[in-house]
């Protein structure tokens, strides 16, 4: 077994995660791609995440004006469209500066700012007085291994109150996502760093060990390339005590 990093390791790790991604958020494009085509994938991706978002959701039932919690926000685009089927409001959490910058431009954009709120935090250090009837995350679980990754399940878990629901989309092994990979990892242009993906399996696995009712999941093989679960908390925490 590798053996885990001491505090003082943990720190400078931190440190050079932090780095990474402001300076990733920072960048106008992806890989190098010319704005246009690198806008055009995003999109596209996007749309596709959604499609499995919205197949999620139609499990959920949820009273008017639910609370929504994203954890790893980053340009909140899935947040934005939820908000926009749901209504409600919103809460945005992220460590990254230049990723709370987009989220607020693309809330501005959509005409959603008056009901998005914006907290910079790191997701583990995060504690809301408050519980949320949807807790969410997509590219956020797969940047983390044992035990971390159990922990950062369990963050969604009890940050959703007891009739609440939790999405978790992770990226998926298929093809496209093994060739896209080991391509920009070749030209050295791999825009992460650490990173695992999920079959769907493997994912309502980890999820029901920490504590999570799975209700339904999905694994997309095409562009979207993602596994995503839905559930309802199994064992409620303990409530976060303090007041973000």
């Amino acid at each position: 077994m590798k053996p885990q990093p001491n505090r003082r390791e943990r720190k400078v790790l931190d440190k050079n995660l932090r780095n990474h991604w402001e300076s990733l958020w920072g960048q106008t494009t992806r890989a190098n791609f010319p704005q246009s085509l690198s806008d055009y994938l995003s999109k596209k991706g996007t749309d596709a995440c959604w499609r499995i978002y919205s197949d999620l959701l139609s499990l959920c039932k949820f009273d008017s004006n639910p609370r929504i919690l994203e954890l790893g926000a980053g340009s909140g685009n899935m947040t934005l469209r939820i908000v926009k089927k749901l209504g409600g409001n919103a809460t945005l959490v992220d460590y990254s500066a230049q990723a709370l910058r987009a989220a607020k431009q693309n809330s501005i954009r959509e005409g959603l700012i008056d009901r998005i709120a914006f907290v910079q935090s790191d997701v583990f250090n995060f504690a809301p007085q408050k519980r949320y009837d949807l807790v969410h995350s997509g590219g956020l679980v797969e940047h983390f291994s044992m035990p971390l990754l159990g922990e950062i399940v369990k963050k969604h878990v009890t940050c959703a109150n007891a009739q609440g629901y939790v999405i978790l989309m992770v990226p998926a092994p298929t093809w496209w996502y093994k060739a896209m990979r080991r391509f920009l990892e070749a030209v050295q242009k791999w825009p992460k760093d650490f990173e695992v993906s999920f079959d769907k399996k493997k994912l309502e696995s980890i999820a029901d060990k920490n504590g999570l009712r799975v209700l339904g999941s999905l694994q997309s093989n095409g562009l979207a390339r993602a596994s995503a679960i839905v559930g309802t908390p199994r064992v409620i925490c303990q409530a976060p005590e303090s007041q973000t």
